[in-house]
């Protein structure tokens, strides 16, 4: 069973169709905690993350990895809902990598679409961070 609490940013762009929306939720397992149960932070990405909803982005992304830090787990992002991922959301990424290998809060990405995939690839991204097709698999992977 799972619990969760999600904090809403609303896109910058007010009714803007190409709005981004960022949203963030931690993950509670219920009953007992064994060293293998990790709370991840989750933070849920939709519409554009571009140059104009890149510092909400960026903002949910530090709320997330000190969130993530007290509760020793790892940061998921969700890019499930993203239409368009500018190059500066990819650096954000590549930031907030680097950032959770100094603390030693894994980042995980969920990226199902092919074109998202196709970029991370031409990046070499794909190389460098942990990405996942489904949430489900992003918070629970196969090798624990």
């Amino acid at each position: 069973m799972e619990q969760g609490s999600e904090l809403v940013l609303a896109g910058q762009r007010g009714l803007d169709p190409g709005a981004s929306d960022v949203r963030m939720s931690s993950v509670r397992r219920g009953g007992r905690m064994s060293a293998q149960d990790e709370q991840p932070v989750i933070v849920h990405a939709s519409g554009d993350v571009d140059a104009v909803s890149a510092p909400g982005f960026e903002r949910q992304l530090r709320t997330a990895f000190t969130e993530a830090a007290d509760k020793g787990g790892p940061v998921v992002v969700d890019l499930t809902e993203v239409r368009f991922f500018a190059s500066v959301g990819m650096s954000l990424l590549v930031e907030h990598h680097r950032l959770g290998a100094r603390q030693g809060t894994p980042l995980r990405v969920v990226a199902p679409a092919r074109a998202m995939v196709r970029a991370m690839r031409a990046t070499t991204l794909d190389q460098l961070l942990d990405l996942y097709p489904t949430v489900q698999e992003a918070v629970v992977p196969e090798s624990l």
